[in-house]
């Protein structure tokens, strides 16, 4: 369906049912509280009292929150298909770095960021886009331009397990990378 999406809000539409349903099989579900809400001094003393008390939200003299450790968890989510796909994940992307960047590039490689992912790397080479057409296998390019000036086809729109350039074609001269999912290019030529 989301390779046949015809415009921007049925791509993003599809997209967010997948992670959505992805979301739903990694749910941590020992982080939920329970929330009592209370205008009764006495009772609010009683949940305070309480071992499972975890704080309290203060909204007025009348109205107050009071958050609970929940005493019982009942795992009712696939956590084994959330993982599942999270391995294989990695080895997609293992593999790529391992099997087809490294032998490739040798020592004019330097893994600079890596998330679950993607990766961002420092590559010395007289055309990086040349040497794609020899790896395009690997990536979908169906972002780029139609007739790009890199001369790579438009291929593998959406297709699991490619490689997918963020910057359609534009090389990443600087960027800055914090932490995982907090990195952004500063500059593209």
């Amino acid at each position: 369906m989301r390779t046949r999406a015809t415009n921007d809000f049925e791509k993003d539409f599809y997209k967010l049912m997948n992670n959505s349903v992805f979301g739903k099989t990694m749910e941590n579900i020992r982080k939920r509280l329970d929330i009592g809400l209370c205008c009764d001094p006495k009772k609010a003393g009683k949940l305070i009292a309480k071992p499972n008390f975890k704080g309290r939200t203060i909204f007025d003299e009348n109205l107050v929150a009071i958050h609970m450790h929940k005493t019982a968890v009942l795992f009712d989510k696939p956590i084994y298909v959330g993982m599942s796909i999270l391995d294989l994940s990695k080895s997609l992307i293992y593999d790529f770095h391992y099997n087809m960047m490294k032998p490739k590039y040798g020592g004019n490689i330097k893994l600079l960021y890596m998330d679950t992912d993607s990766f961002i790397y420092d590559i010395k080479t007289k055309d990086f886009h040349e040497d794609m057409k020899g790896m395009i296998d690997y990536f979908y390019t169906s972002e780029y331009p139609e007739n790009n000036r890199y001369g790579l086809p438009r291929v593998n729109k959406k297709v699991l397990g490619k490689m997918k350039d963020e910057n359609a074609g534009r090389i990443m001269e600087e960027f800055v990378g914090l932490r995982s999912k907090k990195c952004m290019p500063v500059k593209l030529k």
